[in-house]
């Protein structure tokens, strides 16, 4: 699965930011889970602790480019006891001692650095503090932001939770050229996302099901009213009424006026009430009109019209009914409890999110 996101949000409060790029003795961890290092291009400040943590896996830590050990630092020979640490101090002795082209060191680990298993450490000696500029605080570093986290993945990352307000415009932004402008994911029990009030989507909105839920009329301070959505492979739109033919068994049902430009391949049915009769559609629909005739006169018919959508937006955005998973999403599923399958197999798991961290994984969302 792809996993590209970019938003930005603004907080009106005080706040103190704890960067990637840290002030002083801190300690930060790298975790080895997989093939993968969970912050493996990490920006430290002079004085700095870095701490690879094993996970999982059968690994080691080597300095160097390509497999291609320089001599600068090395954890030893590959190990698979998890819980196992390598620690170093990029303290100004390192530096001098070990001198690199803007203070990077790149590493690997030599089991795994044939299927990308690298990373860089690079020492700032004079990161940029906080500055402010009317209302605003920045920085010019280049790394990413952490609140909550030492070791941020993204550009800002928040472990924790968040409160954005803004009254006039939009509070939160997410924009991506090719990946997910959005995600929610939710753990057992939980919601990936609440709206109160009005949603719009300007594009397709893809889902497993669906269903208006309201308080029961009936009981409205103790139940719920649910009901669910009709579904069709087509893009379908239904138009139904009551009509009474006249004395002749004619009635001229009017369609709204943009109904021929919205609609093709129409369908009819009809049902009449209270007595036995016969009831034809004596017209097919022109001029946004349709003609119902029966055998005798003066006859209630219950009609309904369905007809495929044929606008613009319609016709350039048709359903595809059946197709094929991307390449990277065979094997996984949706629902992959309704089909005896582990957790491992679903498409937009918390734990690809915590994977992208390097944090150990937690139980499965739906017990799987």
């Amino acid at each position: 699965m792809n996993r590209r996101f970019l938003g930005s949000c603004v907080v009106a409060s005080a706040f103190v930011l704890q960067a990637s790029v840290a002030q002083g003795a801190n300690t930060l961890q790298v975790l080895m889970t997989g093939i993968t290092f969970s912050a493996p291009d990490l920006t430290v400040t002079v004085g700095d602790t870095v701490r690879w943590v094993w996970i999982d896996g059968f690994h080691n830590v080597e300095s160097g480019v390509g497999g291609t050990h320089d001599g600068i630092f090395r954890s030893g020979d590959p190990t698979a006891a998890a819980g196992t640490t390598f620690e170093l101090v990029f303290d100004q002795a390192f530096l001098d001692a070990n001198p690199q082209t803007n203070n990077s060191y790149p590493y690997y680990c030599f089991v795994h650095v044939g299927v990308g298993m690298i990373g860089t450490i690079t020492v700032v000696t004079d990161p940029q503090p906080w500055m402010t500029s009317g209302v605003d605080i920045y920085n010019t570093n280049t790394g990413n932001v952490g609140i909550g986290t030492a070791t941020p993945v993204q550009k800002l990352e928040v472990v924790g939770s968040a409160i954005v307000f803004e009254p006039l415009n939009f509070a939160i932004a997410g924009v991506t050229e090719t990946g997910l402008g959005v995600i929610g994911v939710a753990g057992s029990g939980g919601l990936a996302g609440a709206f109160v009030g009005d949603v719009v989507v300007t594009g397709n909105l893809s889902k497993a099901g669906g269903s208006f839920k309201i308080d029961h009329p009936l009981d409205p301070a103790n139940k719920y009213l649910s009901h669910s959505f009709v579904e069709s492979p087509d893009m379908m739109n239904v138009y139904n009424g009551n009509i009474t033919t006249d004395r002749s068994g004619n009635a001229w049902v009017e369609l709204p006026t943009y109904f021929g430009d919205l609609n093709r391949d129409f369908r009819y049915q009809l049902t009449v009430i209270e007595q036995f009769a016969q009831a034809i559609v004596g017209q097919r629909i022109q001029n946004n009109r349709f003609l119902i005739r029966t055998d005798k006169p003066n006859v209630a018919v219950s009609w309904q019209v369905t007809g495929i959508r044929m606008d613009a937006w319609a016709n350039s955005n048709r359903i595809t009914v059946e197709e094929m998973k991307d390449v990277e999403n065979r094997g996984q599923y949706l629902h992959p409890e309704l089909y005896d399958k582990s957790d491992e197999s679903r498409m937009f798991r918390m734990n690809d999110f915590e994977e992208e961290k390097g944090i150990a994984r937690k139980p499965s969302l739906h017990g799987g």
